[in-house]
């Protein structure tokens, strides 16, 4: 999925109503803030010595209530169904997250001078005996000259495990990942 189909996406969502020139370049603040009303999310953003912590946190549930939305604009296959969603939870949560951490590196590069940042995904869920827990789903580094480096418009979200050096996906997500 290219990044016009995920601006698109996000800018649907709570939609301000503008509309935008195809090759324009989107607001991602607004972009980013309209994508965490949708999954229940949040932005932690904390400077440590040397880099950037960033933390996208979203909810499960509220990714979850909203799978036809994410299917009918596309961050979700067409052929899903709601026995699909409810058996393989973790994992449709995993995929829209990758679209907002896209969000995340973009808005984080685009508005400040940072140079090195991490970026960790985290999911809230609730556990088989009712209470809610934060679990880290996959982490990653990045950098302005890697940042500078993508086409962003023409970038494919799920192409982030591919080019952030030292993503990896956390064992909480490795072994729940089929449920």
């Amino acid at each position: 999925m290219i990044v016009r189909k995920l601006v698109a996406i996000f800018l649907l969502i709570l939609s301000s109503g503008v509309a935008r020139a195809e090759n324009e370049e989107p607001d991602w603040s607004t972009a980013l803030e309209n994508y965490l009303s949708a999954v229940g999310g949040a932005v932690d953003v904390a400077s440590e010595k040397s880099s950037t912590k960033v933390t996208v946190t979203i909810e499960q549930d509220k990714v979850l209530e909203n799978w036809k939305f994410f299917q009918k604009v596309g961050m979700l296959n067409e052929d899903f169904d709601q026995a699909y969603i409810n058996t393989h939870r973790n994992a449709v949560t995993m995929v829209v997250s990758i679209s907002g951490l896209m969000a995340a590196i973009i808005t984080q590069y685009k508005t400040t001078k940072i140079d090195k940042a991490n970026f960790y995904a985290n999911l809230r869920v609730v556990d088989v005996y009712g209470h809610e827990q934060k679990q880290l789903l996959y982490s990653f580094a990045f950098d302005r000259t890697l940042f500078n480096k993508i086409n962003w418009m023409n970038f494919q979200a799920a192409n982030l495990m591919k080019v952030a050096p030292s993503f990896t996906f956390s064992p909480w997500l490795k072994a729940n990942l089929s449920e």
